[in-house]
């Protein structure tokens, strides 16, 4: 080890990763660095990588839907492992390996490891490069994590959120193509048809041309997690009976908890929920002092989530006259790239 320098620490990280249904689909082990001990300019300095807006997604699935374009996924195996480094970074050895013979020992990163600062960036920046330049896909002004490529003989469309790639094309063969290209690279599974994404459920109807996005997984999920299963069902996602105000003699309750109430119902409601925007807008006003009050409405709009945890968001369109309102028609792409 330097002299000048502190290595960071690492750590094992066991988790369980699940299917739709809630059965573990299987056991992860990653090696994870304590990236919260590096320090600004010595071991990282830019941290933002962009993903795909979840409005884009769901234009693209609604898109896909009415023009009855082929709709997959891919899922790149430790994608953070791919990343280059720029600063120099050392880190203890992990337990369960054997050390070198001097108790000083340490390993240098020569790639990005999960829990770095810089790891989504680097990331980020090596599979843009990819797309860019190596596959010619063009990249969105808009929306830094979707890429077109486009000819008169195909049509290929990438949402990248992170490690998810959701992909859209006019053929199988072009589809088949593009495939084979990432898993040349990277270490890809091909999840097939898209079914599940981001935690939301999607079911696709060829015959209406129309897709169904399900979050009623992740509601149980909420619901489990703040001891609200069995609770009674509302109709109204808040209640129109109070006035949420800021009290300065009210009694400060559990600021973490309720934080993490809004946060959760916050991701519903971007992904597939806007019935509860109006609430989310409301209650998230309160996150740096909620009172008795401000939780009251918070589980109040858990009990409408418990009695709305079937409602589904539809996508889509059934009519040809209708592809000419997102500027599609017969599956071409149509409009500016860049807007």
């Amino acid at each position: 080890m330097p002299y000048d320098r502190q290595p960071i620490g690492c750590k094992w990280i066991f988790k369980r990763k699940l299917n739709p249904d809630g059965s573990v689909a299987r056991y992860k082990a990653r090696l994870v660095a304590k990236g919260f001990s590096q320090k600004f300019g010595v071991d990282y300095d830019e941290t933002y990588a962009p993903v795909a807006k979840l409005t884009s997604i769901r234009t693209l699935l609604s898109i896909g839907a009415s023009c009855d374009l082929l709709i997959h996924q891919m899922d790149v195996k430790t994608a953070f492992l791919n990343g280059n480094l720029n600063e120099e970074i050392y880190m203890t050895v992990p337990e369960g390996i054997d050390a070198a013979t001097s108790s000083n020992s340490v390993c240098k990163l020569n790639r990005t490891l999960y829990g770095l600062k810089q790891s989504p960036r680097m990331w980020n920046q090596k599979i843009d490069n990819f797309l860019l330049h190596e596959q010619g896909f063009t990249r969105l002004n808009s929306d830094h994590g979707t890429y077109i490529r486009r000819s008169n003989q195909s049509l290929a469309i990438i949402a990248l959120y992170v490690d998810d790639l959701l992909i859209l094309t006019d053929s199988l063969e072009t589809m088949t193509t593009l495939k084979l290209n990432l898993s040349q690279t990277f270490a890809m599974t091909d999840c097939g048809e898209i079914h599940h994404f981001l935690g939301i459920k999607i079911t696709r109807d060829r015959n209406k041309r129309t897709i169904t996005l399900d979050q009623g997984h992740y509601i149980d999920q909420i619901l489990t997690r703040f001891n609200m299963t069995n609770c009674k069902p509302v109709a109204t996602p808040l209640d129109a009976s109070i006035q949420l105000k800021i009290t300065e003699d009210a009694e400060i309750t559990d600021v973490t908890l309720y934080q993490q109430i809004v946060g959760s119902a916050m991701y519903l409601m971007i992904a597939t929920r806007p019935d509860i925007a109006a609430t989310i807008s409301i209650i998230s006003q309160f996150t740096s002092k909620p009172t008795r009050d401000h939780h009251h409405a918070a589980k109040h709009l858990l009990h409408y989530l418990k009695g709305t945890r079937n409602y589904k968001l539809h996508l889509g369109c059934q009519d040809d006259s209708d592809l000419s309102l997102i500027g599609y028609s017969d599956a071409n792409w149509g409009g500016d790239v860049n807007t």
